[in-house]
């Protein structure tokens, strides 16, 4: 034991020495898009102004420990899945809740009118998890050489790069044909923590997935992705249901004492969720409401053909300044403008009386430009080395955090003592673009500046600025009259054909800034129209309803069938005995341990304990265990049904010379019936709505297909409507069926000719 103990570890040592470095600069991408600038902007701009809020929390999330450790006096409400975090937020009944940066990124932009306070509250791996046995062992050893492999070609960062940057075009490899030839792996999957793992057009897809997905295909796995919520994964895990699970799943040592990980995945931060309150009582709530109304133009700007294009029927303005753009929306000479999020900022602060509509107009990423020569290109790849190394040691952050929290205390790194041993670098910016490039008591200050000045101190170039209008940077590149430019500029393939730029320095995005007054009228009507739009048509999500209500229906069949058969037998069997009798004993004893469970634990006690080791679905446990409950409500019903039935019935047709077994189904059963055929409607429909639950044990129900759109959509209305209505007509369905069954049953609604009024006599 100890040699293979040895063993193990020295090959964990070599994997983790390959695969040293992995994760450096893995996802730059990922954290340059979870820190857009929210100051100023929230209900809440800082964690501590959390304290003794309202707080939600993903149950069985890192977030539980953290969220109670940085708020110790907050009240903590729990929810089961996200998409019922984000209906919290929007019902006011919780003030913030901690998430992913990658889910947060996905959020906001379903869901702009939330933000994130910009401090980071964890940072942690995620990684996929493996049973700990030996064959887990075994599975995750095979995973991690696969993964380093995979770093190593360049595939896992084409794959990052895919998926956290995910649009609707992203495809999935079909996963539901893979060879098989070594054998299948069941994988458990988180499926609402986009973009690791999410529901698209009814297939669970995302990162982890098709990471998995090619590691089955390099080594001649088969695949099936079991769905499920994130306590559902570790216990899926731990009762043998699944090989492995995945879903954005942070690494804890917690954790560890019950699953193994994988070398890290990605890396994954933590932010708090809040309100926005600067898209509030807005004249225009979207940006096709602005179509046909008078839109300001800022000259000189990407803005100009985009706004045109995006809303060909307005009359534009054009304006040389935010300010005097700013004047005309106030006056009321135009009805909007767009601009970078960094300058919404600063108008709202100043304007509490403007808003701005929380719907990306441009995704921008700012850069340095340089021209396109031999200095240009020497100073992009230095400028480029510069950028990736201040990712890797946190400085990047660090500044960027420090100037989009500008006050007017902020310190600026001193460049005029450069001494410039390479050279002067002549630097263009407008010295308006506050936080990127601004003047302060004539010094240009700012992110982009500190930026400048610091890669000047790393290369030894003294640093100059010049002050250019916008329209005129440009040309000053590409006239050679200065070496580089900053100033919020974004990257565009136009611009590109003339200028080199660097890499991203952040992501800085376009909002339409309105006045805020009242709500326009039909907003209401036109939301309306897009929650519908993005619930049922968008990858033909009512096909997924659809097919949870027929999940939904078919369980709730084969339950009645199934636990009326049972129950029936069953009592059947007992009442041939007295109630001493050992059979009737247990069957009590039966009885009251199933009714005395909540129907959700009975089902995970089925699903994960004693078919734990079994391969049977989910959906087949759910008949198991409902059919169980069912099957006790009959006897219960039968049972008392008899005792309503006079002890006379029996001793006449005895006496008549009718067996037990005759007496009982042409005598005592009819007339028992009728007095046990209401409760049993009541079970039918009391069984339907119970059927909800199913979604812990991975049963894709119509309920489970509402948390799948709501996760998607961040939207409630439409999916708790539409899942009320279904549950309403199938209740009403199955009752009607059983009505009709009570007309054979009960005599007052039978036909008169057909019931005997008595003995005939000579």
């Amino acid at each position: 034991m100890a040699i293979k103990k040895l063993l193990k570890i020295t090959a964990v040592f070599f994997i983790v020495l390959s695969f040293f470095g992995c994760n450096k600069s893995d996802d730059s991408f990922v954290n340059d898009n979870a820190n857009k600038k929210s100051t100023g902007l929230l209900e809440y701009n800082s964690v501590a102004e959390l304290e003794g809020k309202n707080i939600g929390v993903l149950t069985g999330s890192v977030y539980d420990d953290i969220s109670k450790e940085l708020i110790p006096n907050g009240n903590f409400a729990y929810f089961n899945t996200a998409s019922d975090l984000i209906s919290a937020m929007d019902a006011n009944k919780i003030d913030a809740f901690a998430a992913d940066d990658s889910f947060i990124r996905e959020l906001l932009i379903d869901s702009p009118e939330l933000g994130y306070i910009n401090e980071c509250v964890t940072e942690t791996d995620a990684a996929i998890m493996f049973q700990k046995t030996d064959e887990g062992y075994a599975l995750m050893t095979k995973f991690n050489q696969f993964l380093v492999k995979a770093d190593k070609d360049g595939s896992l960062q084409e794959l990052k790069n895919k998926w956290f940057n995910y649009d609707e075009n992203t495809k999935m490899p079909d996963y539901e044909n893979l060879d098989n030839s070594n054998g299948t792996v069941n994988l458990a999957v988180y499926s609402e923590n986009s973009p690791y793992g999410f529901v698209m057009n009814g297939r669970i897809v995302g990162y982890d997935v098709e990471l998995i997905v090619r590691f089955c295909e390099a080594y001649g796995y088969g695949l099936k992705v079991i769905n499920t919520n994130l306590d559902g994964v570790l216990s899926s895990l731990q009762s043998g249901k699944a090989d492995c699970g995945a879903g954005g799943i942070n690494v804890t040592e917690e954790r560890r004492q019950s699953v193994d990980f994988s070398l890290p995945t990605s890396k994954i931060k933590g932010f708090f969720v809040v309100r926005n309150t600067a898209s509030s009582n807005l004249t225009y709530e979207h940006i096709s409401d602005l179509n046909g109304e008078h839109i300001g133009i800022r000259t000189g700007t990407l803005y100009d053909a985009l706004t045109k294009e995006r809303l060909p029927d307005s009359q534009f303005e054009y304006f040389g300044a935010v300010s005097d753009l700013t004047a005309a929306l106030r006056s009321g000479k135009i009805d909007a403008y767009a601009i970078d999020y960094n300058l919404v900022v600063e108008v709202i602060r100043d304007n509490p009386d403007i808003g701005y509509i929380p719907e990306v107009f441009i995704r921008q990423y700012p850069a340095f430009v340089f021209g396109k020569h031999e200095k240009g290109e020497k100073l992009t790849e230095q400028m480029n080395e510069f950028l990736r190394e201040i990712q890797e040691s946190g400085l990047k952050d660090e500044l960027y955090n420090k100037w989009f929290k500008y006050d007017e205390n902020t310190k600026m790194f001193d460049y005029t003592k450069l001494e410039g041993a390479n050279g002067t670098l002549r630097l263009a910016c407008t010295g308006m673009n506050k936080p990127f490039a601004f003047a302060r008591e004539n010094i240009i200050i700012g992110y982009e500046a500190e930026l400048a000045a610091l890669f000047c101190e790393k290369y030894g170039y003294k640093l100059e600025f010049e002050v250019i209008n916008l329209d005129g940077i440009m040309a000053a590149i590409e006239g050679g009259r200065v070496d580089l430019a900053c100033g919020a500029i974004a990257i565009t393939d136009e611009r590109k054909q003339s200028v080199n730029f660097s890499d991203p320095v952040c992501e800085n995005n376009s909002y339409f800034l309105v006045k805020k007054t009242t709500k326009k009228a039909g907003s209401f009507f036109a939301d309306l129209k897009e929650d519908f739009y993005s619930t049922f048509i968008v990858e033909n999500r009512w096909m997924m309803f659809v097919s949870g209500a027929g999940v939904t229906m078919a369980l709730t069949v084969l339950t009645i069938i199934l636990g009326t058969l049972l129950g029936f037998i069953t009592y059947k069997k007992a009442r041939a005995n007295d109630e001493s009798h050992l059979l009737n004993r247990f069957v009590n004893f039966v009885i009251w341990l199933i009714h005395g469970l909540p129907m959700v634990v009975l089902l995970m006690i089925l699903y994960y304990i004693v078919f734990g080791s079994l391969s049977i679905s989910g959906f087949f446990v759910a008949v198991i265990g409902f059919s169980l409950s069912f099957a006790c409500s009959m006897y219960s019903m039968l049972k008392a049904g008899e005792k309503a039935v006079d002890k006379g019935q029996s001793e006449a047709a005895f006496t008549l010379g009718y067996t037990r077994d005759q007496a009982f189904y042409k005598i005592i059963l009819p007339q028992a019936a009728y007095h046990f055929m209401p409760s049993y409607k009541g079970e039918i429909v009391s069984l339907i709505k119970a059927t909800a639950v199913v979604g812990y044990i991975a049963v894709q129900d119509i309920t489970k297909i509402g948390y799948i759109v709501r996760s998607r959509t961040y939207e409630a209305f439409f999916p708790l409507i539409v899942i009320a209505i279904m549950y309403f007509v199938m209740a009403a369905i199955l009752t009607s069926i059983v009505n009709n069954i009570d007309l054979f049953i009960d005599p007052n609604k039978k036909d008169r000719r057909k019931v005997v009024k008595g003995v005939e006599t000579e």
